[in-house]
């Protein structure tokens, strides 16, 4: 499906200038999310406003701490940047330049921000301080390489996802074969799965285990998918060993989490205690909107907080009492908050993604990227 996809919008000559952006939001975020993406083909060929469709397909990426809140936003074709929010003053800024910024995650003590800058055929996986905007590169990559989501280990190790773009049997090309990755300083990046997944991540690194949303293994790792089935989740759970990094391959095929009955699970984030989950789950049966459900780490559900759009963005524990999620309408994002104390629900920040109202954002200014 997501190949169809990638050849539709390389046949459009009218959206020429977001190939780049959109395509690469086709290729990494369409599984688990059909009814999205073929909301999102079908508005190829019609008026519908090419920056809003890469919004939809931009917007599973989400992440916030006790001050920041940071997600995507596209900005013009090729460009999307970085919306950076502070939670105490609602001081409004923006990440942005000719290049795509996407895959934020802070660290658990919100002090680093992680992302992916994809510019002229190279991704890089930055690292930066968000007290003064000092970055590292963690890792690099050419177009022939992609580079998604990521988390840390510890403020010098990160754990990555990566793939190499691959030339399948039908001569298309797909970013298709995603393996977990290490980066340590003054150390060349150490590849340490042979999944090869269809599709890998998020990730959460807890208790001595790596919890991640997957698809389409070449092997038998995970289940193989059932289209037909009332019940389904792409989240799994492996053992991880975080002071030796090694991901051991499991003897026998994983059994999915979280699979509420007649809905589909996807998109994990795990609290910092290792307690809960949050996830973002469908009925089977019903609208096909994706809510954002708040759960223990063993499946029982707390809270399900329904979308009013199409989907809830993945969700962000910030703290141990404090859930937050975004969703995008048409004129704006908005981000809701849960309180887990009584499970009251709120909506904390509203962000107008027109040209006008983003003009005038200020810009964070990285000073300088060192290796």
């Amino acid at each position: 499906m997501r190949g169809f996809l990638k050849i539709v919008l390389i046949g459009s000559a009218v959206l020429a200038g977001l190939i780049l952006a959109g395509g690469f939001f086709f290729i990494q975020n369409c599984a688990g999310q059909m009814q999205a993406c073929y909301r999102a083909w079908r508005s190829v060929g019609s008026a519908t406003d090419p920056l809003q469709r890469t919004r939809e397909l931009a917007l599973s990426e989400f992440t916030a701490s006790s001050e920041l809140i940071v997600f995507p936003i596209p900005l013009a074709p090729n460009q999307v940047g970085l919306m950076v929010i502070d939670r105490r003053t609602d001081r409004r800024r923006i990440i942005a330049s000719d290049a795509i910024f996407t895959y934020p995650q802070l660290s658990a003590d919100g002090k680093r921000l992680l992302f992916v800058r994809t510019k002229a055929g190279i991704s890089r996986l930055l690292s930066c301080v968000v007290q003064d905007w000092q970055c590292r590169v963690a890792a690099e990559v050419t177009n022939s390489t992609s580079i998604t989501w990521s988390t840390e280990l510890d403020q010098d190790r990160i754990v990555y996802v990566s793939t190499p773009l691959v030339t399948g049997s039908d001569g298309r090309q797909r970013f298709s074969r995603h393996d977990f990755y290490l980066s340590e300083p003054s150390k060349e990046p150490a590849r340490l799965t042979n999944f090869e997944f269809y599709e890998l991540g998020p990730l959460d690194i807890f208790d001595g285990k790596v919890m991640f949303k997957a698809v389409g293994a070449r092997n038998d790792i995970i289940p193989h998918m059932q289209p037909l089935a009332r019940s389904q989740s792409e989240i799994f759970v492996i053992r991880f060993d975080p002071g030796n990094p090694k991901i051991v391959t499991p003897e026998h095929t994983l059994e999915p989490l979280y699979m509420i009955e007649n809905s589909y699970s996807i998109r994990q984030t795990v609290s910092p205690d290792g307690s809960k989950v949050a996830l973002i789950n469908t009925r089977t049966g019903g609208k096909y909107r994706y809510d954002l459900v708040i759960a223990t780490i063993d499946g029982t559900v707390l809270k399900r907080v329904e979308a009013s759009t199409f989907q809830f963005s993945r969700a962000a524990f910030a703290g141990p009492s404090t859930v937050l999620a975004n969703q995008l309408f048409k004129d704006r994002y908005e981000v809701t908050l849960v309180d887990l104390a009584d499970y009251s629900v709120q909506i904390v920040a509203t962000v107008n993604h027109s040209e006008n109202a983003l003009r005038n954002l200020e810009h964070i200014q990285i000073p300088s990227i060192s290796n």
